[in-house]
């Protein structure tokens, strides 16, 4: 018997971001975001910072997509993350964890490209949600 879920209306749904650990102001590095058991990869400046502006760009788009209306922040890995919460009305909650923290934003992006690199050819590829590597289940062959 599976156990009832309580659902949010879809129209007030607005999504909680959760850090795992604690993360400095400041810190600059390669971070990750959990929506349930997909994920999105992502480098900053500076962390905190970024994930918030995850949270806040996400929950309007959500919001003005669900009500008809396109945004600027619609497209991209934003398209494919709003796509699988529509999918999954019980995710509210999006949590954070550091996968590298790092001294400049060079090595940011050296290090969220070799994640990116392991993920390409790693088996789950699928649970990406970042646009260029994910890949909806009915196209996981195997």
């Amino acid at each position: 018997m599976r156990k009832k879920v309580e659902v949010t209306p879809i129209g007030r749904r607005k999504l909680e971001f959760v850090f795992l650990r604690e993360i400095k102001r400041g810190v600059a590095g390669v971070y990750i975001l959990w929506f349930g058991e997909r994920f999105y990869i992502g480098k900053a400046n500076c962390i905190r910072r970024r994930t918030l502006d995850h949270k806040s760009k996400l929950n309007y788009t959500f919001g003005a997509f669900l009500y008809g209306r396109k945004t600027k922040y619609y497209g991209g890995s934003y398209e494919t993350i709003i796509s699988y919460l529509i999918e999954n009305p019980e995710i509210t909650t999006v949590e954070v964890d550091v996968l590298d923290i790092c001294e400049t934003e060079k090595e940011a992006l050296f290090e969220e490209s070799l994640w990116h690199g392991v993920l390409i050819s790693h088996p789950l590829n699928h649970f990406c949600l970042n646009k260029l590597y994910y890949l909806p289940d009915y196209q996981i062959l195997g």
